[in-house]
């Protein structure tokens, strides 16, 4: 199993020993932070998570430390104020604003990481789906010196319920994963890794993900451009990857009030400020839709009763 997930990561610099698979993102976030939390007293990390990752991290002693996002990712001012020994990010497609960080930041994050001994926390839960555009190559596949443990899972391109991730130890996480490896719990189930490892072996596995890839990208269109005709002026962001984009409105009304008057027009769109660790900053109205369940029909009536929620 291991072996055809170090193949299927072809741009990844890994052998298969350094893979631990774990029942999705968070079981493998909650045995990597068990992992660390000798070593990192300060974890900084993007000032808007997902909200499970908060609650995770709320069962850890780190101290931790919001980093600003800018159009290119993190603030970097803010990485070197931090004194952190470790860095969450997302920095292929930020959750949720859906931002890239930029090579020049990419490379002075790896530079930060070797001559500190800090580590860096690549969370790439979306990584197969992006469109239109060159792939964007994973901080790992940049690493020489080891400081990067890269997360990954599987069940965004299989569905919710096929709970697999994965891990990338450094092998000095690896030597210590494996002097105590039975104080972890393992909740991957070993029916999903043989039908996985069988499904990979077949070439259905990656014929599958292209199909996934194309289905998406046509409702990352549909949506993208229902968004456009109803909302023009309206500034639309995180688009081109993920199962998610992201519209800021210029309305007075605040998300909370936005997000309850779709839902009573039958629409069910999600409020960013939920994910923030920074309540007090302050951000246009930004909401969030969620496309990957839905048909394209469903899409384009969704925006439309949106519209019609906005502006009455």
């Amino acid at each position: 199993m291991r072996s055809r997930i170090a193949s299927y990561l072809h741009q990844i610099r890994c052998s298969p020993d350094q893979i631990v698979v774990g029942a999705g993102t968070y079981h493998s976030l909650d045995l990597l932070f068990q992992l660390l939390k000798e070593d990192v007293k300060t974890l900084a990390l993007e000032e808007a998570v997902n909200d499970g990752v908060k609650a995770l991290l709320g069962q850890y002693p780190f101290s931790c430390r919001p980093l600003r996002l800018e159009e290119d990712g993190i603030c970097l001012e803010d990485v070197a104020a931090s004194r952190a020994q470790a860095i969450y990010l997302t920095p292929s497609h930020q959750f949720p604003y859906g931002t890239t960080v930029s090579d020049r930041k990419r490379a002075w994050l790896l530079d930060w990481a070797k001559k500190t001994g800090g580590y860096l926390i690549e969370n790439d839960y979306d990584g197969e789906f992006r469109y239109g555009a060159r792939p964007i190559p994973s901080l790992q596949s940049q690493d020489d010196s080891e400081r990067v443990i890269y997360v990954g899972t599987l069940s965004r391109v299989l569905c919710p319920s096929f709970r697999l991730s994965y891990l990338l130890l450094p092998r000095s996480l690896l030597a210590r994963f494996r002097t105590k490896r039975n104080s972890y719990d393992q909740y991957a189930s070993p029916i999903f890794q043989h039908t996985l490892e069988l499904f990979m072996q077949s070439g259905d596995f990656h014929r599958h993900v292209r199909n996934m890839r194309a289905l998406y990208k046509r409702k990352h269109d549909v949506l993208l451009h229902s968004l456009e005709e109803h909302f023009p002026a309206g500034n639309i962001i995180g688009t081109g990857a993920g199962l998610h984009m992201l519209l800021q409105l210029s309305a007075e009304r605040s998300e909370a009030e936005i997000v309850e008057q779709a839902l009573g027009n039958g629409v069910k769109v999600y409020p960013t400020f939920a994910y923030s660790l920074v309540p007090a900053r302050s951000w246009p109205p930004t909401i969030l839709f969620g496309f990957g369940g839905l048909s394209e029909a469903e899409i384009q009536e969704g925006v439309r009763r949106f519209a019609q929620a906005v502006y009455g």
